[in-house]
């Protein structure tokens, strides 16, 4: 990445005499890693959270994925009354869940970092062009030394607690809909 970030500082100081096709091919490698990624992390949290967010909604016993996961979940547990709406569904219910969490938190990843691309670059000549003075350019504000890093500090921050929040709540409303549509509760 960091590669990415000098080899492009050359070109933006020298897109004349430098060809940028190797430029656009290796942003959308880089694209293509970042997607990679952010779907692998969102498999990797609806694998630990969702026992557990299951147990807050439920109180069905349903722990951390390494110390039993659902083993003790009363899904399984014919003495009580209530069986886990979550853990109770079939394998194809499973699995559609699972996707939907992860598309929940994929869809706003991406959401955001087409809007960080919508406000931090411009087309000029055909060619990308970093605006390093977001205020002055948006908000007709004093320039400022480096805003530009300032801000999209803070998209980078926005995107990784959008794309945790995002997962919770998809997820109260996966356990919501559990809970309204099971016969049991």
């Amino acid at each position: 990445v960091v590669l990415f970030f000098l080899y492009r500082r050359k070109v933006m100081e020298n897109h004349k005499t430098v060809n940028t096709s190797r430029l656009k091919i290796l942003k959308w490698l880089l694209r293509f890693v970042e997607l990679i990624v952010v779907v692998f992390l969102s498999v990797v949290l609806v694998w630990m959270f969702q026992p557990i967010v299951c147990n807050f909604m439920f109180l069905c016993g349903c722990t951390w994925q390494w110390d039993g996961a659902a083993d003790e979940c009363n899904a399984f547990n014919d003495e009580d009354p209530y069986s886990c709406p979550w853990c109770s569904v079939s394998n194809f219910g499973i699995r559609v869940t699972q996707i939907i969490l992860v598309l929940s938190m994929v869809l706003p990843y991406y959401s955001l970092t087409f809007l960080e691309g919508k406000l931090f670059s411009k087309k000029q000549e055909g060619v990308d062009v970093e605006l390093t003075e977001f205020d002055d350019y948006y908000l007709d504000s004093p320039p400022k030394k480096n805003n530009g890093i300032l801000y999209r500090g803070l998209f980078i921050t926005g995107k990784i607690v959008f794309f945790f929040l995002s997962f919770f709540f998809a997820a109260l409303v996966v356990g919501l809909l559990y809970y309204l549509f099971d016969a049991d509760y």
